[in-house]
């Protein structure tokens, strides 16, 4: 086999590659998005209640931070989530590459 067609398969496998990790990288991108947004909508009703009742003194000021860090543990055990969605979708890329350039090598290169 030629080096050209050697360079031919290794730029159409990683052309592959590329358009797979797009594909499922987004996928993860947009779900963190939309966790994010949703999230950004309910808390900052959320916050404004409790700061007007800061304000008025419905609320206590110990009563206040600790309302306000369950918003903030409740937020950092949804970035744990995504990241942990984020590890799982990296390894089945990994996975997915893995058997894509073994069907490539064994398809292609292995026909000589």
């Amino acid at each position: 086999m030629a080096k050209s067609e050697y360079d031919t398969i290794f730029k159409d496998l990683m052309k592959r590659l590329k358009s797979m990790a797009r594909r499922r990288f987004q996928e993860v991108y947009d779900h963190a998005k939309a966790d994010l947004k949703e999230f950004e909508q309910e808390k900052k009703a959320k916050m404004v209640q409790l700061l007007e009742d800061l304000h008025k003194g419905d609320l206590s000021k110990s009563e206040f931070e600790e309302l306000m860090g369950n918003h903030v543990r409740l937020a950092q055990m949804t970035a744990i989530t995504n990241a942990g969605i984020a590890l799982v979708e990296i390894d089945k890329f990994r996975q997915a590459a893995t058997d894509l350039i073994s069907r490539v090598v064994f398809d292609k290169l292995l026909k000589i």
